[in-house]
């Protein structure tokens, strides 16, 4: 017998697949009479089924067999516990990719379709671990004949059984949560984008909602003659205009535009713009960071501290005054800090004020709110006709008394 002692053999005789055996044990069966001659064997690292005389002496007589290689038998597959277990180590770790990253769903789907694909992903982790678990076991029990090596191989597929089944347990149990927040996501999914190419603006109108940095970045890629990003908008999702922000800055230079409304995450779409022009009369309203659904848990809490802390760090690093964001960390996230564009164009936040679509000194925009505060109060509406009058034909005026007048 050909010295082979260090694997085990598989044999296969009139259609059936037996073993697996010890080089003993398919010797002594073959003097026995259990295996015929015209048996084939198979071993880890044989390409194909082989007669059994070609490894075996069919006597202790027996001539010495000259080696020779035949064609597996179609009828008798070899073993491929091997290739079937890293064909299934292949799926669960593509499966674990996509959970612990976050890619299984996202702003691309909705929330049922999100949680049928989360769902499915989990169930092809699960089924993808149990059954690579089952191959490599079986491989080691009839393929490796080191007991060392298929110690190794136990352990590895127990410990890999055990982080596929936490990782399911754990995304199963989060996904309730990330469904809810996706549905509650949706409720702000109330916006238009529009572009005017003969001015040379892209408008966004409505609530910052999912899918909208997406659709901002896909237009300033298309029309490179956009020059100015108008914004209309009472707030929305904070890590989407935070996208938006980003991509504004990257495409470099574009100006920002807040026209009627500018409150909570709008504000940072605004600031992201390399010149800010707001209407002279809007108010920006700041608030404490909230979220779209209720929290619990100091994981949680720490994590919305910290989305509230980034999104504060670039106000002021955009030129916005601590002041502000410390007001709107005061009111909380119910009630609005209000700063008037005149007090932003005081700070440098906003760069240009508009008066009725026209640019206006920050001097003269006092001199005309001033006005028409006094009208607010109840004055007669010719006190604020006056103002105008004189900060049209009068400028100087205007300008000299218009911040005094303002800080009275």
């Amino acid at each position: 017998m050909i010295e082979e002692n260090n694997y085990l053999w598989h044999v296969a005789e009139s259609g059936e697949t037996l073993g697996p055996y010890t080089p003993d044990m398919v010797q002594a069966r073959l003097d026995g009479g259990r295996f015929s001659k015209s048996a084939l064997v198979w071993r880890n690292g044989l390409s194909s089924w082989q007669p059994i005389t070609l490894h075996f002496s069919a006597s202790p007589t027996a001539p010495p067999i000259t080696e020779r290689v035949v064609q597996a038998d179609a009828t008798v597959p070899a073993p491929s516990f091997y290739f079937r277990g890293w064909a299934c180590l292949a799926l669960a770790s593509l499966s674990f990719g996509l959970i612990v990253t976050g890619n299984a769903g996202g702003d691309e789907l909705n929330a049922t379709t999100f949680l049928l694909v989360r769902s499915s992903v989990i169930g092809a982790l699960i089924l993808s671990s149990a059954s690579g678990a089952f191959f490599w076991w079986r491989y080691a029990s009839s393929q490796v004949a080191n007991p060392q090596k298929a110690g190794l191989i136990r352990v590895a597929t127990i410990v890999g059984s055990v982080v596929a089944a936490i990782v399911a347990a754990a995304a199963s149990a989060y996904t309730p949560l990330m469904y809810r927040l996706q549905v509650a996501r949706e409720s702000y999914n109330h916006y238009t984008v529009k572009v005017d190419i003969g001015t040379g603006t892209l408008s966004i109108d409505g609530l910052i909602g999912p899918g909208l940095a997406r659709q901002v970045s896909r237009q300033l890629s298309a029309n490179a003659a956009i020059k100015t990003v108008s914004i209309n908008s009472i707030g929305g999702l904070i890590d989407e205009a935070m996208r938006i922000a980003r991509e504004i800055q990257r495409h470099g230079r574009l100006a920002t535009q807040a026209n009627g409304s500018c409150n909570s995450a709008c504000i940072l779409i605004f600031m992201s713009g390399e010149r800010r022009t707001a209407d002279r009369k809007l108010e920006f309203g700041f608030h404490a960071t909230s979220t779209v659904t209720p929290l619990t848990g100091a994981s949680n809490l720490e994590a919305l501290e910290a989305i509230g802390a980034d999104a504060d760090k670039y106000l002021t690093s955009r030129g916005v005054p601590e002041a502000f964001v410390a007001g709107a960390r005061k009111v909380g996230s119910e009630k609005l800090f209000s700063v008037s564009a005149i007090q932003m164009a005081d700070s440098g936040a906003v760069t240009s004020l508009l008066d009725h679509g026209r640019p206006v000194s920050t001097a003269r925009a006092k001199w005309l709110n001033v006005g028409e505060l006094g009208k607010g109060a109840g004055t007669s509406e010719s006190l604020a006709k006056l103002f105008s009058t004189i900060a049209t034909d009068d400028p100087q005026t205007a300008e000299k008394f218009g911040p005094q007048l303002w800080a009275a």
